[in-house]
């Protein structure tokens, strides 16, 4: 097994600020249509995004419909707490 390094660390992280801002935004944008395509989240973050995906899943940030996310209640105030 690998070990991690704080750039690995520091690269997840940053990925899943940028999914859930994304989630965010079209939240905000389009709230009757809030869900957005994997592919799009993977375009948004530049990168490979499964693993983070899981993560927030897990944590209740983000519902998952087939291949399409959008954010919870939760996940909106973990955005907007981290921007204060």
């Amino acid at each position: 097994m690998e070990t991690l390094n704080p750039q690995q660390l520091n690269q997840s992280q940053a990925i899943r600020r940028v999914l859930l801002t994304h989630l965010y935004q079209q939240r905000r944008s389009t709230p009757k249509e809030p869900f957005v395509w994997r592919r799009d989240l993977e375009n948004a973050a530049g990168a490979p995004v499964e693993f983070e995906l899981g993560y927030l899943l897990e944590r209740g940030d983000i519902k998952q419909d087939g291949i399409k996310y959008r954010i919870t209640a939760q996940g909106i105030d973990r955005v907007e707490n981290d921007n204060n």
